[in-house]
Formats: C-alpha cells, sequence, structure tokens
C-alpha cells in the first residue's frame, strides 16, 4: 500500500470506481487511495467496524466528519457514493451540498438518524436517487423494530418535498 502514499500517484490511475469493504487501514491511506483516480466517478466505502463484526482495523473512529475532507477530494467527480456503515452516525458532519455532479447517495438510516434539519446537507443539486436503508432488527433487544413509523414518513417527506 506505500505505493499509494507518494504524491507522484495522486490523479495517476484511469479507475473511475471505487468499491473499499472491511476497509482496515488509516484515514491517510483512504485519502491516498482517493487522491488516486484522476476522476473518481464511484465510490462505496464500509470500513471494518467493531461493533458489527467483532474487531476493527488500524483505525476504529470512522464517521463523517473523519470522511468529509477526504470526499472532498473527487467533490467536482463524484456522482455516485455508498457509505452503508461507520462506527458514529455523526451526519450532522456531513454536506453533501456542494458535490454538484453527485446523482446518487446511498445511506442507511443508523447514520442519518431522524433529523429533518440534517437534510439539505444531504441532497447535493443534481441528486436523482436516495437509497435510505432502514433498520428493522433492534439487535439490542432481539425484536423486530417499527418498519416505518411516524419519524421516517416525516424525514422522507422533508427529503423530497422540504416540509
Amino acid at each position: 500500500m506505500a505505493v499509494f502514499a507518494g504524491k507522484e500517484s495522486k490523479g495517476t490511475a484511469p479507475i473511475k470506481r471505487l468499491k473499499i469493504e472491511r476497509y482496515g487501514q488509516t484515514p491517510e491511506l483512504l485519502e491516498a487511495l482517493i487522491k488516486w483516480p484522476t476522476v473518481l466517478e464511484g465510490l462505496s466505502f464500509q470500513p471494518m467496524c467493531a461493533w458489527s463484526i467483532g474487531r476493527s482495523g488500524l483505525f476504529d473512529r470512522w464517521s463523517f466528519a473523519v470522511l468529509q475532507p477526504i470526499l472532498e477530494v473527487q467533490m467536482a467527480n463524484l456522482q455516485e457514493l455508498s457509505i452503508p456503515d461507520l462506527d458514529v452516525g455523526d451526519v450532522q458532519n456531513l454536506d453533501l451540498s456542494g458535490f454538484k455532479m453527485l446523482e446518487v447517495l446511498r445511506l442507511p438510516s443508523t447514520l442519518t438518524g431522524y433529523n429533518r434539519e440534517d437534510i439539505p446537507r444531504l441532497v447535493s443539486p443534481n441528486l436523482r436517487l436516495f437509497e435510505w436503508k432502514i433498520a428493522t432488527w433492534d439487535s439490542e433487544t432481539e425484536e423486530q423494530a417499527n418498519d416505518f413509523g411516524q419519524a421516517q414518513e416525516d424525514w422522507v417527506y422533508s427529503m423530497f418535498w422540504g416540509g
């Protein structure tokens, strides 16, 4: 992986899409990976989260606060973004409103929560598809949660109709 660490590799790869699963390295190395493609159009990022698989990688505090500056490296190019899991769901630290090319966004409700005040930062100017995975199983109580309640309905309404 040291091959990505040098400045000479920045913007040299013809890769247009990255799918990174069970990522166990550091934010610095992730940033080098994101900088490597000349134009990165699609990114799916899932770190190795200790809570979901029982162990973490070299870094175990993945959050939107950590990811935001890394994503901004390809802000002008990203068309599709998927983040299915993080250690911390601090969506108030995610701002995609300046990602003018972003058309597809996939996030789970476990990371977005249901605070409607966070929505304007999630909506990029050209967003066409928003895939919102709703958790329906509560692993702490081992019970089926309400699939889609009033909080979720209000959030979706606000997402698309600004209400």
